[in-house]
């Protein structure tokens, strides 16, 4: 404190941290759950996230093992980072439904013609699954 022309005078000062400790909120395009006809290509229909103080979180997909070719279930997982390191997640499920019949293929004539008490020797067949691929000939019964 001191004297300047009849006044007293003085300062003080704060000093004001801030801090960003909130997740970023991560949605997602589409549904959260998909499912897809194996053999169909598939794209993931991404994500948007908004957080409250970094307008452009990061976001990554950091795990997405869709194998269309093979029936099963996949998740997809999708993180947003702010620009203070907060980290957010979001899942979406992917399933690979195997509903399409295999495709058979007969070998030889579709119709053949024997004699009574003749012997009879099939040509055989193949199959091809859009799931499976080719199916094992001894599965095939003609």
């Amino acid at each position: 404190m001191g004297w300047y022309w009849g006044c007293f005078s003085s300062s003080t000062s704060r000093t004001i941290t801030v801090s960003d400790t909130t997740d970023p909120v991560i949605t997602l395009n589409g549904d959260a759950s998909v499912t897809i006809n194996c053999g169909d290509s598939y794209t993931d229909a991404g994500a948007t996230a908004t957080d409250g103080c970094d307008a452009a979180p990061a976001l990554n997909v950091v795990s997405s093992s869709v194998n269309p070719t093979v029936a099963g279930t996949y998740t997809v997982t999708i993180t947003a980072e702010d620009a203070s390191g907060n980290v957010a997640s979001a899942t979406r499920t992917v399933v690979v439904d195997d509903n399409v019949a295999p495709v058979v293929t007969l070998s030889g004539d579709p119709a053949v013609t024997i004699s009574c008490l003749d012997t009879y020797t099939d040509a055989g067949a193949t199959a091809t699954d859009a799931c499976s691929g080719d199916i094992d000939p001894s599965a095939i019964v003609v």
